[in-house]
């Protein structure tokens, strides 16, 4: 499903809250920053729910390139919730998302993906430092544009393939850059980090894992080969895929 598509889904639940503040009363900002030859970078800012005005910034990478951050706002650690037991969806709060306690900011990234735009192909990133580039310049003009946020804790976290994006972008701000971020910390969830080794590991961690049933076993142990299959023919997100649905099916 691409941003548009979520974010059309999103403004129509919106409509049949019949709320008077559609965003729950959430203290929110989406916008663009612009970077060179007309691309554009999208983000949404979620600001922390205790008006902590010292409150830490986290930046939250998604994955693998391409996919939306829109799904994490509505159905992960993002302050929404779409409840659709009565069969009309309606937008609720999260009452455990992030922004509880802290600032976060999700973007579009990269370049070419959903809301986050460009006129031109070669524009697009198509390899991590360059992405990492890219995000990098994103932060220092998110910084002019928001001074209110120099001195405070900054984390990146990365999620899936995002791990790689976390990581590259935090070891370029610590290297490379000439600003200081104040960058505190990464928070790195159910990373990618050696594909062929965690697939090696899947069927030992079935094996050994106590909530694991015969049935999950053998169902992890399928989606194991599959993704196996699908990385031998470079068909990678095949098998990042089959992969989510070995993790899942041991749960």
């Amino acid at each position: 499903m691409t941003g548009f598509h979520l974010v059309t889904f999103f403004l129509s639940i919106c409509i049949f809250t019949f709320n008077q503040d559609p965003f729950l009363h959430e203290r929110q900002e989406a916008a663009y920053i612009g970077m060179d030859f007309g691309a554009r970078l999208f983000y949404w800012l979620f600001r922390s729910r205790d008006y902590n005005e010292n409150a830490p910034l986290i930046l939250y990478l998604s994955g693998p390139a391409g996919c939306s951050e829109m799904p994490v706002v509505l159905e992960e650690n993002g302050p929404f919730r779409i409840d659709n037991h009565t069969g009309k969806p309606f937008l609720t709060s999260n009452l455990y998302s992030w922004n509880a306690i802290a600032d976060v900011l999700y973007m579009e990234q990269p370049i070419g993906t959903s809301y986050s735009d460009t006129s031109a192909i070669n524009q697009i990133p198509t390899n991590e430092s360059w992405l990492v580039e890219d995000l990098h310049t994103f932060f220092i003009k998110f910084f002019i544009r928001y001074p209110e946020y120099e001195g405070r804790d900054f984390y990146i976290a990365g999620q899936d393939f995002g791990v790689h994006y976390a990581i590259s972008l935090a070891y370029y701000m610590e290297k490379h850059s000439y600003q200081d971020f104040h960058l505190k910390g990464l928070l790195l969830e159910s990373g990618y980090f050696r594909f062929d080794t965690q697939l090696t590991f899947l069927p030992t961690f079935a094996a050994v894992s106590k909530i694991s049933t015969p049935f999950k076993r053998f169902s992890a142990s399928i989606s194991v080969i599959a993704s196996g299959l699908f990385d031998m023919l470079g068909m990678h997100s095949y098998a990042f895929m089959m992969y989510d649905l070995a993790l899942i099916a041991l749960l």
